[in-house]
């Protein structure tokens, strides 16, 4: 009877890791770049996803980098958001979580979620007093 009962929370236990992904580290971060796609997809579960690329070649920066960053939006009006700044080629920063333990059947993007973003500008901000 035990063997039956431990059977079938293993069982359960199993299923239930096969819809969550795990992250090793969780934590937050920051980053500056351009999107590039932002798209809903998803077989069980349609999610907004997104795809950021940092530095480039864009108003003489200099600096050249094409890996891309991808990260899960949960909120339809920040998923139209950034749509507007896709189209418009607006540099952003995104403020961004990673979650230890996710849905898999709700990430794209190994549990890199947006907590918020916000467009930049191309003025550089004093940061001494004269």
């Amino acid at each position: 009877m035990k063997k039956n009962i431990i059977a079938c929370i293993l069982s359960v236990f199993s299923l239930f890791l096969t819809g969550c992904g795990i992250n090793l580290t969780n934590g937050s971060g920051e980053k500056v770049g351009q999107i590039v796609k932002v798209n809903k997809q998803g077989f069980i579960n349609k999610t907004w996803e997104a795809e950021l690329i940092r530095g480039g070649m864009n108003a003489g920066s200099g600096s050249f980098g094409t890996t891309p960053f991808n990260f899960t939006i949960e909120s339809e009006d920040a998923a139209h958001k950034i749509e507007g700044y896709m189209r418009n080629q607006t540099e952003v920063l995104i403020r961004y979580e990673i979650r230890g333990i996710y849905s898999a059947f709700g990430s794209d993007s190994s549990g890199h979620y947006l907590v918020s973003i916000e467009p930049l500008t191309n003025s550089i901000p004093s940061t001494s007093k004269r």
